[in-house]
């Protein structure tokens, strides 16, 4: 399993975490699913417990589905080459364990025992979610999927470093700034901005050969972003050409104001 895809798949995974309208399509659905009480539920079941049946039901399956969606995408790149179908792949091949939730499920809830023809049975009634669930993972990685236009304020990065791949393509440009965010790091390019699954130290050691500069603990700068470099209230701040301010430590003070005299 290559590390590069490895955190292409927990960056997609932590769109999704974070992604608002996801969960509530996910709250929506169940919540339908328990008012409506479809296959006979509304009959067998008192509410609550509908909701925990039905809610059950949908985590399993919608996480069998989106590991597909994002699997395929990852893994089947180089095979298939249009991103969009390398998703709808992953889903269709989530099929089967996506049949095995709703059976395992069932199976626990005293509703049905497993067997092969349950698990058939099922498997083809999952095909129209799994469907479902890869058109809304491609809402949700919408700007993973859809190619970068060519434009003249969006230039090529000057330096290719390896830093670079863990960004999604639309945000491949220039490295401006880098800046430490607990277990992950800022990165701020000539593209976009997009926060990484990655220490910052060992963000710093994938810039190979970026002309900038460490200038505090949590902060790295590239120079040709540096506006000027003043002193407020006793202490030493960058004035980046964006508008944002960077504090530079004491420990980093001489080799900024000796690269920027």
């Amino acid at each position: 399993m290559s590390g590069d895809k490895l955190q292409l798949a927990l960056r997609e995974l932590h769109e999704f975490a974070t992604s608002i309208p996801f969960w509530l399509t996910f709250a929506a659905i169940v919540l339908l699913f328990t008012i409506t009480g479809p296959y006979g539920t509304n009959e067998t079941m008192p509410v609550i417990p509908r909701f925990a049946f039905w809610l059950s039901i949908h985590a399993g399956t919608w996480l069998m589905g989106v590991t597909g969606c994002i699997a395929g995408l990852v893994w089947l790149e180089g095979i298939i080459a249009n991103s969009i179908a390398r998703v709808f792949v992953g889903a269709l091949a989530a099929t089967p364990f996506v049949g095995l939730v709703v059976v395992l499920v069932n199976w626990g809830w005293g509703n049905s025992e497993p067997s092969w023809a349950k698990f058939g049975e099922e498997t083809l009634s999952a095909l129209p979610l799994t469907i479902v669930l890869a058109g809304i993972c491609f809402l949700v990685m919408r700007k993973t999927l859809e190619p970068v236009p060519a434009a003249a304020d969006m230039p090529a990065p000057i330096i290719r470093s390896s830093l670079l791949n863990r960004l999604k393509t639309e945000n491949r440009g220039n490295i401006l700034t880098l800046t430490a965010e607990d277990h992950y790091t800022a990165v701020t390019t000539s593209r976009g901005h997009e926060l990484v699954l990655i220490r910052f130290s060992d963000a710093l050691s994938e810039l190979d050969g970026e002309d900038g500069l460490q200038v505090h603990r949590s902060h790295w700068v590239a120079i040709e972003h540096v506006e000027k470099l003043v002193r407020e209230n006793g202490k030493l701040i960058l004035l980046l050409k964006d508008g944002r301010q960077v504090p530079v430590s004491r420990s980093f003070s001489a080799t900024v104001r000796e690269r920027l005299s």
